[in-house]
């Protein structure tokens, strides 16, 4: 609520009052033979509420949380940092700690923005002069389908380690050998569980779950999300390449 309010969107909002009032420490399950073990909940009347907490997040999350210019601008973070302290550089006692500020990290981030051969120079040039990676492909059902019909009929054939079958992943290895490999930046997040099962406290004091009572908690969907971003510079090249090969790479080559 406070990140929809400061964002000025709609869709983190719910009633949270009616929510809170609804809250329950509960068992597990009623039955004598399943868990007893106490969890949040909520009564029964709570739980339209809670489905629309779960909604709100799950918009949040795939509008906010992981938008793609946000996603890029902690890579950039990311590689800043890793810089700025260096292996090891990050000392782990209090003092170090409560010293290291956002006035202290941007003002160092704002000298090496300055200087194009400091340390870091590039990552603080792209945060802070607006020289992000652009996204050049997000996650499409379709190529989906593309890459699981190629890998059933045989003509695509991951390596016996991958465990990333998504159409990006393919997209990636083959940008990185036509283009330089400080060029792709492969983005990716899959929601491995689902956070959204609880008790519910039915009106005859019987225990059931969230996902049984609720249809709309059930059918929320797990959050994935692939993206490849590619230097500003090349950014055009690398979304023409894409458009000209996407359909043969998916296809393991056939056209």
């Amino acid at each position: 609520m406070r990140d929809s309010y400061h964002l000025g969107v709609s869709y983190g909002k719910f009633d949270i009052a009616k929510l809170i009032e609804s809250l329950r420490i509960l068992p597990r399950s009623s039955e004598d033979e399943d868990s007893r073990e106490p969890a949040l909940g909520v009564e029964i009347g709570g739980i339209h509420s809670a489905e629309a907490l779960l909604l709100a997040r799950y918009f949040m999350y795939e509008q906010v949380y992981f938008h793609h210019v946000r996603r890029i601008y902690d890579h950039h973070l990311i590689e800043f940092m890793k810089t700025l302290y260096g292996a090891g550089g990050y000392k782990f006692d209090v003092a170090f700690h409560l010293d290291q500020t956002d006035n202290e990290v941007l003002a160092k981030m704002r000298l090496a923005a300055k200087d194009e051969v400091a340390p870091g120079a590039a990552s603080a040039r792209a945060i802070l002069k607006r020289g992000h990676f652009r996204r050049v492909y997000t996650r499409n059902p379709s190529d989906e389908s593309l890459v699981e019909s190629a890998i059933k009929a045989g003509n695509l054939v991951p390596s016996s380690e991958q465990t990333d079958l998504s159409p990006a992943y393919f997209l990636t290895d083959k940008l990185n050998e036509e283009f330089c490999a400080d060029t792709i930046y492969y983005d990716k997040y899959f929601q491995s569980t689902n956070s959204t099962v609880f008790p519910v406290l039915m009106p005859d004091e019987r225990i059931e779950t969230s996902t049984q009572v609720s249809e709309v908690i059930r059918n929320i969907p797990l959050t994935k999300v692939t993206y490849i971003f590619a230097n500003s510079s090349a950014a055009e090249r690398v979304t023409d390449w894409i458009a000209k090969n996407r359909v043969a790479i998916f296809n393991g080559g056939q056209k």
